[in-house]
């Protein structure tokens, strides 16, 4: 039975790098690819799951042009579909760092529930695997902040603190416990069809080794040959050291569609996002109060400790593997 790797995120651990270096092989069906409408069809799949919508018709189509697919070309090895936005926050039902405004966070992974679905309907087709690559979680946290800082009026060190203080009271700390993130797709999937790789070790030889063999079915077809695995600010561009990020520009109109909960790529969304920055071009809706960058502070850190050091302990014992020395927050002994 064949493989079909789903590459889920998470966003910012140079998912991008990894779908481009991906993209000329013929069995790479993820974003940045020739065929990455296979991606983006079960993205519209797992939407419709997250609606509570019955996707068995949609996910047996989607298998019967999957397989047609691997016939045409002839394909023997794993077939990898990737995106980060299996993660996002519309999909999950839960608060997405930073936009959060409140303390509350009743949501639910559904992303593990998903995937065990899709398994089960393709079992007579295709064996389902999944990739989390993730990151150590206060410089994950503010690279997500510096992302989306176009959409923050008054973006600065102070706001960032602050939503980090808020993030740290929410109940359900989702987006920065990966240990529990981890174990749900155990869970849901089998511990042996659930793969994590940690960001931090992209210069390693042992992350392009498991890596190959995973997505290539050997070890010796997928090698990075880029000097960005060896510097982690020119992985992310909004990176301005090790320890600071640049901030974007301010988009008013971004701005507003975020405010409102206005569903990204509808026609009401793109009219919002033209007329604020229409508004802008008449001197309306500028933020002359933004820092240009932010950094980790011990007050950052401190904000988000609580909520990853559980987990961390978990996820080191799964992984066999030193976090710490990653830079991930680990309680004091």
């Amino acid at each position: 039975m064949q493989d079909v790797v789903i590459h889920i995120g998470l966003p910012k651990t140079a998912t991008t790098f990894i779908q481009r270096l991906m993209s000329d092989k013929a069995n790479y069906l993820g974003l940045e690819g020739y065929n990455a409408h296979y991606t983006i069809k079960l993205l519209y799949i797992y939407s419709d799951y997250s609606k509570g919508k019955s996707i068995r018709e949609g996910v047996k189509r989607w298998s019967s042009s999957l397989t047609d697919f691997v016939q045409k070309n002839k394909l023997e090895g794993p077939v990898v579909i990737s995106s980060e936005f299996f993660f996002a926050g519309e999909l999950n039902g839960v608060p997405e760092f930073p936009l959060v405004e409140n303390v509350r966070s009743d949501g639910s992974l559904l992303i593990s529930k998903f995937l065990r679905t899709l398994s089960e309907t393709l079992k007579y087709d295709f064996s389902i695997k999944v990739l989390l690559t993730i990151r150590n979680q206060p410089e994950w946290l503010a690279s997500k902040y510096a992302q989306a800082s176009p959409k923050i009026f008054g973006a600065s060190q102070k706001d960032f603190e602050n939503r980090m203080e808020c993030f740290g009271k929410l109940s359900n700390k989702f987006w920065c416990n990966w240990g529990g993130v981890v174990k749900d797709l155990d869970e849901e999937l089998g511990e042996k069809n659930v793969i994590v790789l940690c960001m931090e070790d992209i210069g390693e030889n042992e992350f392009w080794r498991d890596l190959s063999f995973l997505f290539m079915g050997s070890e010796d077809q997928l090698k990075p040959v880029s000097k960005m695995t060896g510097n982690p600010i020119a992985v992310n561009k909004k990176r301005k050291s090790t320890t600071e990020w640049n901030l974007g520009q301010f988009q008013f109109g971004a701005h507003l569609a975020k405010k409102y909960q206005i569903v990204p790529g509808s026609h009401l969304h793109r009219f919002v996002v033209k007329l604020g920055n229409l508004l802008t071009r008449f001197g309306l809706g500028t933020d002359a109060g933004r820092d240009e960058m932010i950094y980790l502070s011990a007050t950052a850190k401190y904000s988000c400790n609580n909520g990853c050091i559980e987990g961390n302990a978990w996820l080191e014992k799964r992984l066999n593997k030193d976090l710490s020395r990653l830079g991930y927050p680990k309680a004091i002994q």
